[in-house]
């Protein structure tokens, strides 16, 4: 004799309430509370950014303006007019370039493309932001910490990205088409790092295209204080700083360094050049605006070279020489430069971009304040130093 439909029978009356036990508690608990909608961030254009002691206007065009100095005491001194990212692609017969520029007046062919309805710089808290609240635009390469998971460094960030544009200016007609940019600001509020920017470009080749040739600098227009600045580069740091050699007493010097490229952050492997930059020709009438009239001289520029193509002449030694202004302004020695409205241009190294790949520049800008040139020098030094052997800060 079998028992088994006897026994399922009572098994299916034991179990009925049990199960209807487990629907109802089901139906009580729900799904889980859904995620409320993230908001798009906010833009403005442009963008006052003050992430410590400095402040900037950032421009959705690629342009970093009227760069200053908080000072403790409450007053403010200037830095820099305009600041950028150079991008140049060597194309054979058909070069093309990518430059914020102060020229006679400031001057750009990067178009904000971010977010599509309009033009837009973001500011952030990052300890005031909640990385789930926002719709953050990684299709635009704004920078990741994993996946789905935004990078936000610093006490105070600013991010946009741009594409190419043609101006009908000569030197900006003819830009990288299908490149795009992404640009992070932030800076640190504690006080050896107050007076400290960092930057940090992406630049993709959204083409189906390599681009085999890839140029890259960063370009500035200072204005330390006042009139009367020089230009100099420390070669074993790969620094481009600005100094006033009249000053006696308490000074300031401000300076820029990539710390990264592609993934490699020897400061020896970072910089092909360090290029003469005049407002004018008439000191140097090769490294002037004058003549500064079409892209190809852009890449000239790139790599060192004069607006008509000619190494820069060391007028110490006699011989062509990358790096202009590499001598010691304290001893007054070597290779100086004369007191001139004082421009730079700091070159990367060369690089390649096949299709769809991207590549990532991070850079340091910073201003010292010291009792004298010799000792300015030597905290500007120290600070970059400290800054390199500290990943953490920027990367």
């Amino acid at each position: 004799m079998s028992f088994r439909p006897h026994s399922a029978r009572h098994g299916s009356v034991i179990w009925m309430p049990l199960a209807l036990l487990l629907c109802v508690s089901c139906e009580q608990q729900g799904d889980p509370t859904p995620a409320p909608p993230r908001s798009d961030l906010p833009v403005t254009n442009p963008a006052s950014f003050a992430p410590n002691a400095l402040q900037l206007l950032v421009d959705g065009s690629g342009q970093l303006r009227e760069g200053s100095l908080q000072l403790d005491d409450g007053g403010r001194i200037g830095l820099f007019y305009l600041a950028g990212l150079w991008a140049g692609c060597d194309r054979g017969d058909q070069p093309a370039a990518n430059i914020a520029w102060a020229g006679s007046w400031p001057s750009t062919n990067f178009a904000c493309d971010w977010p599509p309805d309009s033009s837009g710089v973001v500011t952030l808290l990052p300890a005031e932001t909640d990385p789930q609240a926002w719709n953050w635009p990684f299709e635009q390469d704004f920078p990741r910490a994993g996946a789905g998971v935004p990078w936000l460094p610093g006490d105070a960030l600013s991010w946009c990205a741009q594409t190419s544009d043609s101006i009908t200016l000569p030197l900006l007609a003819a830009p990288c088409r299908e490149l795009r940019f992404s640009q992070l600001l932030w800076g640190f509020r504690q006080p050896e790092l107050a007076s400290t920017l960092f930057l940090r470009y992406t630049i993709r080749n959204q083409s189906v295209h390599d681009e085999p040739s890839l140029l890259v600098g960063f370009y500035l227009d200072t204005d330390l204080v006042g009139p009367g600045n020089s230009t100099g580069y420390d070669a074993t740091r790969g620094v481009s700083y600005t100094y006033n050699p009249s000053d006696t007493g308490e000074t300031f010097v401000c300076g820029i360094t990539f710390l990264e490229v592609n993934g490699v952050s020897d400061p020896g492997m970072l910089v092909s050049s360090h290029r003469i930059m005049r407002k004018n020709g008439q000191l140097d009438p090769d490294f002037g605006e004058i003549g500064f009239e079409r892209p190809e001289q852009i890449l000239l520029a790139l790599r060192g070279l004069s607006n008509s193509g000619l190494p820069m002449i060391n007028p110490v030694s006699g011989q062509p020489d990358l790096f202009a202004f590499s001598g010691d302004p304290v001893a007054r020695t070597g290779w100086l430069d004369s007191q001139l409205d004082v421009r730079s241009l700091l070159n990367g190294p060369g690089l390649s971009l096949a299709a769809g790949e991207s590549v990532t520049l991070t850079l340091a800008f910073s201003v010292v304040r010291a009792g004298s040139l010799a000792e300015a020098l030597e905290r500007l030094r120290a600070r970059f130093d400290g800054i390199r052997t500290d990943p953490g800060l920027w990367r």
